[in-house]
């Protein structure tokens, strides 16, 4: 059982394990999947997902001990009545935090993420403890800039999408065969791995909390350039380059870039683009279904990031 079971009994089944008190409501969560419901108790309010990948998720928790104590709001994971922090069922329990997502942020509010996402990675890099990713996991795989050079020139002639990335792709690949070494030997520490405005919760023009942590063992790069990607990169032809100058100032105004790092971030942003590319069609090959819709703003955006390499 999982929270896509249902709501009412089902939902009061799956939170057995819990000390929370007695079920009001569920519903799921908005902006959220089906699977991500939003539970009501008489104890308070919690968010109720499926654990996919329980070794991430007690990651997760302790990164969120570790933040609070930090000063940087992150929602708790509360344990089962056992002190595990995933149930029998599968399934783990997040507090729910106040805020909003927002889909079509302002300057202001991008700019308010990006200082976050600063100060977010400098308090992570201190993280006691040992982080390991799976090595086999599709989404390690393909950030990996060995994997994007070596496998997606496949992925796009199999899907026949060789011919309409054409000169974009070319340039990508190129840029990125020559980066990929100061790329991966940039400093590691562990970084969430997917910060778009899906995942930030705001009041007005502040952030409250980075949400769904997606444990990576990264460069702080990686994880600014996939905010740097969501926020104005994607989906758009043409690149803001004084925008986006602007956002990686506001990331270093809180976690200070290196001059390595500043001179690799047009790399990191073309690796952010040919990943976010290779995503659907490995999954697409490893599910045999065609690829889903999102390709069309995948494309536009890596070609906007190599039109705009050059200028960055």
């Amino acid at each position: 059982m999982d929270a896509r079971a249902g709501t009412g009994s089902d939902v009061a089944l799956l939170l057995r394990d819990y000390d929370v008190g007695t079920l009001i409501d569920a519903a799921p969560l908005p902006g959220g999947t089906a699977a991500v419901l939003r539970v009501r108790t008489d104890r308070g309010v919690f968010v109720l997902k499926p654990a996919d990948h329980p070794a991430d998720i007690e990651f997760q928790a302790r990164a969120a001990a570790y933040l609070n104590d930090r000063g940087m709001r992150q929602a708790r994971v509360i344990t089962t009545s056992s002190g595990g922090v995933v149930s029998a069922e599968g399934i783990f329990l997040q507090e729910f935090l106040p805020g909003a997502i927002v889909l079509r942020p302002t300057s202001r509010q991008t700019l308010a993420t990006m200082r976050y996402v600063g100060a977010y990675h400098r308090e992570l890099a201190d993280l006691p403890g040992t982080f390991t990713p799976d090595a086999e996991s599709l989404w390690q795989r393909v950030a990996n800039p060995d994997y994007l050079v070596g496998e997606l020139p496949g992925l796009l002639t199999r899907y026949e999408l060789a011919s309409q990335a054409g000169s974009a792709a070319v340039g990508a690949f190129e840029i990125l065969h020559q980066a990929r070494t100061r790329l991966v030997g940039l400093p590691r520490q562990v970084v969430h791995g997917d910060i778009g405005p899906d995942n930030v919760l705001m009041q007005e023009n502040e952030v409250v909390s980075i949400v769904d942590f997606t444990p990576y063992y990264e460069s702080a790069l990686f994880a600014a350039c996939t905010a740097l990607y969501w926020y104005h990169v994607h989906g758009r032809m043409s690149v803001d380059v004084g925008r986006l100058r602007a956002s990686v100032e506001a990331v270093g105004c809180e976690r200070a870039w290196t001059a390595e790092e500043l001179g690799l971030v047009p790399a990191g942003l073309v690796r952010e683009a040919l990943r976010r590319l290779a995503t659907p069609l490995a999954l697409a090959a490893e599910s045999a279904r065609p690829p889903g819709p999102s390709l069309a703003a995948r494309g536009a955006a890596l070609v906007g990031i190599v039109r705009a390499f050059d200028a960055l």
